[in-house]
């Protein structure tokens, strides 16, 4: 596991930003990821999300580091997953996770669908995680080439934050 120079490496909890809920999830995950040998990078900038409900935040969050580990886990090679939070243009916060994945996936209405074989109680992961960025006046965006899975989510930072 590596973090880049905004981070701080505690025993084995790492300390990634901030924001409380975000540090759980991400030390949360970075555990699993050492467990399952996958490595797991995370960048982040100072940003703020106070805007944003904690309980969408980790739906948000969860989520979508779930499927990124539940990806990189099934290849063979090189597991990796890799986050970086940024500001963009003092107006948006951009979340960008990338994780290796093994094989082509399908899409059906602009999102992927899920690989599990249970189809009708699965898939809800990337509905919700579409309908919180989207009340936040942000945008998603999905996308698999070369084994490699990226979802970049954009949020809007309202101007009294």
């Amino acid at each position: 596991t590596s973090i880049s120079p905004l981070c701080q490496w505690k025993h084995c909890n790492q300390v990634f930003w901030i924001n409380n809920i975000i540090n759980i999830i991400l030390s949360e995950k970075a555990e699993i990821c050492r467990k399952k040998q996958i490595d797991f990078k995370v960048n982040v900038a100072v940003v703020q999300l106070d805007h944003i409900d904690p309980a969408a935040v980790c739906l948000l969050f969860g989520n979508l580091l779930d499927n990124a580990i539940e990806g990189a886990e099934k290849c063979s090679e090189h597991k990796f997953i890799t986050v970086q939070i940024e500001k963009f243009n003092e107006q948006f916060v951009v979340l960008s996770i990338k994780n290796s994945c093994q094989t082509a996936m399908l899409k059906k209405h602009g999102l992927f669908l899920t690989t599990k074989p249970d189809k009708d109680k699965h898939g809800y992961g990337l509905k919700s995680v579409q309908k919180i960025v989207e009340e936040q006046g942000g945008t998603v965006e999905f996308d698999c080439s070369a084994n490699v899975f990226k979802t970049t989510v954009l949020l809007h930072i309202p101007a009294s934050v």
